[in-house]
């Protein structure tokens, strides 16, 4: 099985990727996420735009623990924005 997120967890809080991450390792045999790894803009304050605390691969490599990821690159999408498609296996 695998678990394919594109563009939705560097939009959210940590401990909510965290939750969901979770799941997947307890389900998927592998994992292709296309996000910013270096996360989302901080928000000035709650309610602006931008994330409090950024989602980054520091993130994803804790919450895929049962995970290696086999292959992290920039997307060729002119419009992706920094954004990195990677790939990770169940170990």
């Amino acid at each position: 099985d695998l678990f394919w997120n594109a563009c939705s967890f560097q939009e959210t809080e940590p401990h909510v990727v965290a939750n969901y991450l979770n799941y997947v390792n307890g389900a998927a045999k592998a994992v292709y996420l296309a996000q910013r790894m270096e996360g989302k803009e901080i928000a000035s304050k709650p309610g602006e735009r931008g994330v409090l605390n950024p989602t980054t691969l520091d993130h994803y490599r804790k919450g895929l623990g049962r995970f290696e990821m086999i292959d992290c690159s920039l997307s060729p999408m002119p419009t992706a924005d920094m954004e990195s498609n990677s790939f990770w296996r169940r170990i």
